[in-house]
């Protein structure tokens, strides 16, 4: 790894961690979702000494993220691939485990959106745990609700049903 020290200030942990992101993203070129699935979460192990290593001469983050925003990206990724592959639980801990809000907010909304399209969920009633997805509910109600009646409303205009459509404008 010597090799690889340009500036004197690089880690063994920031190559790592720039490896697995470049592998990372190689698989997901190729739609390899569980190859890239590990390399993002091999990623994640290397972030922290990554970018808090300190040596005699200089702070090891060259990359001008904070660690919120690197992890946060890392965990969206994971979310993703594990989503591609139907791993809905895999997904959920995905969500749970980023600590970039807004990233945990954009992944929520696609997950509902998945798990409506998969028929997983309905509007009034849920064909999984409602207990595991308790925090949402808590959390994110008020855009659960908006988000669902406007799935339904596309839904209804995409292949009208007579009936729904006329219970709509009462």
């Amino acid at each position: 790894f010597y090799g690889f020290y340009a500036d004197g200030c690089t880690s063994i942990a920031a190559w790592k961690l720039q490896y697995y992101q470049w592998a990372m993203q190689l698989f997901e070129r190729y739609s390899i979702s569980e190859g890239a699935c590990q390399f993002a979460l091999a990623a994640l192990e290397q972030v922290d000494e990554a970018l808090y290593m300190k040596d005699d001469k200089c702070t090891n983050n060259s990359v001008n993220e904070s660690v919120t925003t690197i992890k946060g990206r890392l965990w969206a990724n994971v979310f993703i691939f594990v989503l591609d592959l139907g791993r809905y639980y895999d997904a959920y801990c995905a969500i749970i485990s980023n600590p970039d809000e807004e990233s945990k907010y954009i992944c929520l909304r696609r997950f509902i959106i998945v798990l409506y399209e998969q028929g997983a969920i309905k509007v009034g009633q849920t064909m999984i745990n409602p207990s595991d997805f308790s925090w949402l509910i808590d959390l994110y109600l008020n855009d659960f609700c908006c988000l669902m009646f406007k799935i339904e409303c596309i839904r209804m205009w995409i292949a009208p049903h007579l009936y729904t459509l006329s219970w709509h404008y009462l």
